[in-house]
């Protein structure tokens, strides 16, 4: 569960925590573990596939967190063969925004191969305005929606500030979907003298090539004094980054039910 994947690692582990907390009920396995050869045997070779088969009838649920797969849509299809239910989550996948970048390889991924899964599985969504627009493309054969949940035992409320520079903070992974770049442009409008009381740190994981087009923008935009970009936090950290701060903003085009990471 890399930090570079955004919210839906923190989704699984806060499950994983909270359900394991009597009994070890949930176990985890990252997909980039099964290699490209792993892979090719499964479908070519029935030794290997029936080694899978027997792994997989260790459980009576297979949840996939991941949509655009191709490694996730053989598993959940063996699994549907074999009687196992398959539970969808779709962590803002299936959104309009999503949909609509790269969307001739989506539209044949979902005719060939997403459509069939999805209608003999589950889906669930954290919130209702995606599940309203994807259900508008996708037929789905039986779905639902339930927010997000947090370990609320680990964050404390924040005390009052009487510092004179307020801190804003953009705290996530750094996508074109986050809205970064608008929130660049709107600065840069922005009268200087404004930011003598405030102070905006873009923060989180994200591809090296978009941050460093980030990057740009604030030099390009002179920006640089008063808006900075930071590394990400670890998850021992950033209970106390938020805490630092003043203000957060997350101007997305859209979002689920939103995860820190």
């Amino acid at each position: 569960m890399d930090l570079n994947q955004g919210g839906p690692p923190e989704v699984i582990r806060n499950l994983k925590k909270s359900l394991n907390k009597n009994k070890k009920i949930i176990s985890v396995m990252p997909i980039n573990r099964i290699t490209f050869l792993q892979f090719s045997k499964f479908i070519f070779f029935k030794k290997s596939r029936l080694k899978l088969f027997k792994f997989l009838n260790n459980f009576d649920i297979i949840h996939c967190h991941s949509i655009w797969s191709v490694k996730i849509a053989m598993i959940a299809r063996y699994c549907n063969s074999l009687g196992i239910k398959v539970i969808f989550s779709s962590h803002g996948y299936l959104d309009d925004w999503s949909m609509k970048h790269s969307i001739i390889k989506k539209k044949l991924f979902s005719f060939f191969i997403l459509n069939k899964i999805i209608k003999r599985s589950k889906i669930f969504f954290s919130n209702i305005g995606e599940f309203n627009e994807s259900s508008k493309k996708i037929e789905f054969g039986d779905a639902f929606v339930i927010p997000n949940g947090i370990d609320t035992a680990t964050y404390n409320k924040k005390k009052n500030s009487n510092k004179k520079q307020k801190k804003i903070i953009f705290f996530g992974r750094i996508h074109e979907k986050k809205g970064i770049e608008i929130l660049l442009y709107a600065i840069s409008e922005i009268p200087k003298e404004y930011f003598k009381k405030f102070k905006i740190e873009i923060t989180g994981p994200g591809d090296e090539k978009y941050i460093n087009k980030i990057k740009l923008m604030i030099s390009k935009f002179k920006i640089g004094d008063y808006v900075s970009m930071l590394p990400p936090k670890s998850r021992e950290q950033k209970i106390d980054y938020l805490l630092s701060s003043d203000v957060f903003i997350l101007p997305s085009y859209e979002e689920g039910d939103s995860i820190l990471n």
